[in-house]
């Protein structure tokens, strides 16, 4: 009977033990389901507000293109055309272009380009126009962003300064270009690189196939005083650098027809037979210029006196002028800045000699005059 009642004691405390097992084996795995569970939830969320930041980004993208591209004249604002643009009769304006069609623009500026440059005096106004395209994200969390593209550089002057709207040319028509013969508008040039709608079509040129957002701003006094976008689409945008060309020989046309012979601030015929006679004996007349010297014209009033820093001696003295000369082919061209000098020895200016030339531009031969 007592072995009987120790068995008994002894299976009561095994299932007790067991029993006590169990419940120290169910608290840890309790705990990971909850962490399971906790590990899960994060990670919808986190889908759910990715979703939710890629749709707002979406919606301010799409609002941000929309206030881009909607834009009237109006003060600060440029606007865009398939033609030339008329500020007091304007034509239909457009914000979508292709390939092939010509880009006109106007920026609105509210005053007039005089009074937005530092010197409401001056009879010059320097005027950047940049171009930029907006370049897609990388990640869809991001923006897009505006990439500069490039600018061209253009003096204004004369009526241009007190009118309040600047017209310029984007892609224009190749025939009727206007850009380059334009007295009041001067792009830079820098040999064969021309700014204005050359520059413009050989740097859209590298665009890639596909639809394409562009952003023109103009900046007077290095402050951003208008600014105004468009899309434009095409397949090929390599077939723009013909279009450049084309322009370029536009220019260098229409430069040749609108140059003209300077202006004589001197008149002493003496002097200009002897400047002639120097020119003819130079080696660069003969290894450059050569040809028949149909004008020379005295461009400096006066003669300039050189002396030595140090003890104020008399050098010499120099004058510069201009001559038009054409060449054996027919064709006609003002060699500018031709510098003359007559060295001081003994007390007398000695003979007038050849010293130096500028570059040479470009003139229709029944233009010297």
């Amino acid at each position: 009977m007592k072995r009987i009642k120790l068995v008994a004691v002894m299976s009561c405390v095994s299932l007790i033990m067991a029993l006590g097992c169990v419940s120290a084996w169910a608290g840890p795995f309790d705990s990971l389901t909850e962490k399971v569970k906790g590990a899960v939830k994060p990670q919808i969320d986190g889908t759910a507000n990715k979703t939710k930041a890629d749709t707002q980004n979406r919606t301010d993208d799409a609002s941000n293109k929309v206030e881009r591209t909607v834009r009237g004249p109006e003060p600060g604002n440029i606007v865009f055309s398939t033609a030339p643009i008329t500020p007091d009769n304007p034509p239909k304006l457009a914000n979508s272009f292709k390939i092939g069609e010509s880009i006109y623009a106007a920026a609105y500026l509210g005053k007039s380009i005089r009074n937005l440059s530092s010197d409401p005096q001056t009879n010059k106004v320097y005027v950047e126009i940049s171009f930029w395209t907006i370049q897609k994200p990388l990640y869809s969390y991001q923006k897009p962003s505006e990439r500069f593209i490039g600018f061209s550089a253009v003096n204004l002057k004369g009526s241009l300064l007190d009118k309040n709207v600047l017209p310029f040319e984007i892609l224009p028509t190749v025939e009727k270009i206007k850009s380059y013969s334009n007295p009041e508008m001067d792009y830079r040039k820098f040999g064969k690189k021309n700014d204005g709608p050359v520059k413009i079509a050989e740097s859209l040129s590298k665009l890639d196939a596909g639809q394409h957002t562009i952003i023109f701003k103009v900046k007077i006094n290095y402050k951003e005083v208008s600014q105004g976008d468009f899309r434009i689409e095409g397949e090929d945008f390599s077939k723009l650098l013909a279009l450049a060309e084309n322009y370029r020989k536009g220019e260098a046309t229409q430069s040749k027809a609108s140059a003209e012979m300077p202006k004589a601030a001197m008149k002493d015929k003496k002097l200009e037979e002897d400047m002639t006679a120097a020119l003819k004996a130079s080696r660069t007349y003969n290894d450059r210029m050569k040809g028949q010297i149909l004008r020379l014209v005295i461009i400096d009033p006066e003669w300039m006196i050189r002396r030595n820093e140090l003890t104020g001696v008399i050098l010499h003295r120099y004058i510069r002028a201009a001559a038009a000369i054409r060449d054996s082919g027919g064709e006609c061209r003002v060699w500018n800045l031709i510098t003359f000098q007559q060295d001081y020895v003994g007390g007398r200016y000695q003979k007038t000699r050849f010293d130096g030339v500028g570059d040479p531009v470009p003139i229709l031969c029944e233009n010297v005059k």
